[in-house]
């Protein structure tokens, strides 16, 4: 809920989009240094996809496994996700069927 007001009151600013990423970037980094399992998903999403950073889908798998340790369901499933599709990891059949 909060990243859409967060988009909108850019929007409503007509910021362009690498504004949008920068400031994500500077809120979410601080608390992701602190463990912030929120923030290391929204951080990985920004680093798989390039927005802000420039992609790295290593560090992408990075902070969504410490996200998925501390048992946050989207951290879980962005890094199922990255094993399904051997994005950023080595494609394992047996890593993939294991729970996250």
């Amino acid at each position: 809920m909060a990243n859409f007001f967060f988009v909108q009151i850019f929007d409503t600013l007509n910021c362009p989009i690498e504004a949008i990423h920068a400031a994500a970037i500077a809120i979410w980094r601080p608390l992701a240094e602190k463990g912030d399992p929120r923030a290391l998903s929204n951080l990985g999403v920004m680093y798989e996809n390039g927005r802000g950073v420039p992609a790295d889908l290593a560090e992408a798998v990075r902070l969504y496994k410490l996200a998925a340790a501390q048992g946050y369901a989207p951290g879980q499933h962005n890094l199922g996700v990255m094993y399904a599709n051997a994005r950023g990891v080595a494609g394992d059949d047996a890593t993939v069927q294991k729970p996250f």
